[in-house]
């Protein structure tokens, strides 16, 4: 009987470090894809950021945005609530930029000087516009 006890405490002692090498296993997976995720992403922003031409804005917006859709579905699935609720707002905001903000126009700095030099409201430019909402798509997963 004292054998069988013996055994049995070993054998329970090796299913018992099997189970917590499993769990921890199966922890770090989950925590290596979710940080993988989000560090691809971070590098897809980063290089649509750099990508923002100085003409034709409007049309690379436009192009970006399927782009960035499917790069955010991606990453939901590795998110928490909250941070999903702050790159989905992030993401609508991206999306629902006004044509108008984006005219090429407003990307000239003389065009911009002369505009506040006759106390116009300058808009801001178009470039910055985008990098301020990529940067808040970017923010949304830290």
């Amino acid at each position: 009987m004292k054998d069988f006890v013996q055994a049995f405490s070993q054998v329970g002692l090796t299913i018992l470090g099997g189970a917590v090498a499993a769990a921890f296993g199966i922890l770090t997976v989950w925590w290596r894809r979710r940080f993988d995720a989000k560090n691809e992403f971070a590098t897809f922003i980063s290089i649509t950021k750099g990508r923002i031409p100085k003409e034709g804005i409007w049309k690379f917006h436009a192009s970006t945005k399927t782009e960035i859709r499917d790069s955010v579905s991606r990453l939901i699935a590795c998110l928490n609530p909250k941070e999903v609720n702050l790159i989905e707002g992030a993401w609508a905001a991206y999306s629902g930029i006004d044509e108008r903000k984006l005219d090429d126009q407003n990307e000239d700095d003389l065009r911009r000087e002369a505009m506040a030099r006759d106390r116009l409201p300058v808009p801001p430019k178009p470039s910055d516009v985008l990098k301020a909402h990529l940067d808040k798509l970017y923010e949304s997963i830290k």
